[in-house]
């Protein structure tokens, strides 16, 4: 008896696609959440999905997993693993942008999760990058408060797993990029004004944190970062110093991209009003503008500013902020 040769390839075409997805699983396993880590919740279903990472349709390989705290109260956890640092941060910037609801670089909280975070407006998602890897934490339905405080959890919980099982040569890779940061008193002087007028204002200072630049498609340079908050407000200035004004400037248009800021040169008012415009204008069909996200350049040294206020933000305030700095 003959078997169909059609049905031979259909069988054997299945059979790699389950040993494919099967070794994407095993590379990945190791990041995936578990019963250990997350006691109050049931795990309901995990399987492989997909990650876009660009506008032609291309995408990566991923695994979600669907996590069960009540029968209305479901979040789900997407995994993406990939090749470098430098395409995990692009590859999640595009993941953020590519949703139907507008997501925001940083976040309300002032918690920027991992290296990189974006949030929905909304709050019941948010995109973040440690190290090579991508995560998605959402809940689809049903949203309310508390919600928001869960989702943040659960992105804990995966910081942990992937510090715990990040590649070596990530960490060794990381701890030469620390060796060219630069110094704290350098960032410091740099932000003295702008530091004044923000206590000035109420604002206290309560986060510090490395950050990563991307210059070009294989070269990261590790920035320094600050939060200060009031209320349900909060500022960060994020600053890198880079060999020279062509790497600078390469840099902040990469980070201008993947955290959708406008650009402008840092000691020229006009270029910093413009930017503040463009800002303004890309969000004007809010009722309320309460974020703005802007990133700026000063010979060899970028930064990035961050401002939220839930009341709304006053835009000659970050204008003052920025021209405080003293490089």
């Amino acid at each position: 008896m003959k078997t169909n040769k059609k049905y031979k390839r259909v069988f054997f075409i299945s059979i790699s696609f389950i040993l494919y997805f099967s070794t994407i699983i095993n590379a990945q396993e190791s990041f995936l959440l578990s019963g250990k880590n997350m006691e109050e919740y049931k795990l309901m279903s995990q399987g492989n999905t997909f990650w876009p990472i660009s506008a032609d349709s291309l995408n990566r390989n991923a695994i979600m997993q669907r996590w069960n705290i009540s029968e209305k109260d479901e979040y789900y956890v997407n995994y993406c693993e990939f090749d470098s640092e430098e395409d995990a941060i692009k590859g999640t910037a595009y993941m953020a942008n590519s949703c139907a609801m507008p997501f925001i670089f940083g976040s309300p909280t002032g918690e920027i999760i991992g290296d990189a975070s974006w949030v929905s407006l909304d709050r019941s998602a948010i995109c973040f990058q440690k190290g090579n890897i991508g995560i998605k934490i959402f809940k689809p339905v049903n949203l309310k408060p508390k919600d928001r405080s869960n989702i943040l959890n659960i992105s804990n919980k995966v910081l942990v797993k992937i510090r715990e099982n990040i590649s070596p040569n990530i960490i060794t890779k990381e701890k030469e990029l620390l060796k060219h940061q630069l110094s704290n008193t350098d960032y410091q002087k740099t932000i003295e004004e702008s530091n004044i007028l923000l206590t000035q204002d109420g604002y206290t200072e309560y986060k510090a944190e490395n950050s990563k630049w991307i210059i070009s498609e294989d070269s990261l340079v590790m920035g320094f970062r600050k939060q200060w908050s009031k209320d349900q407000s909060i500022f960060s200035i994020d600053m890198a110093k880079f060999s020279d004004s062509i790497d600078a400037q390469n840099a902040t248009e990469y980070r201008g991209k993947i955290s959708f800021s406008p650009v402008c040169i840092l000691n020229d008012n006009k270029s910093v009003s413009e930017a503040i415009n463009e800002w303004q204008k890309k969000w004007d069909k809010l009722d309320i503008l309460k974020y703005i996200s802007i990133v700026g350049r000063i010979d060899n040294t970028s930064i990035h500013f961050y401002y939220y206020n839930d009341a709304g933000i006053d835009t000659d305030k970050i204008y003052k902020i920025i021209k405080a700095i003293n490089i």
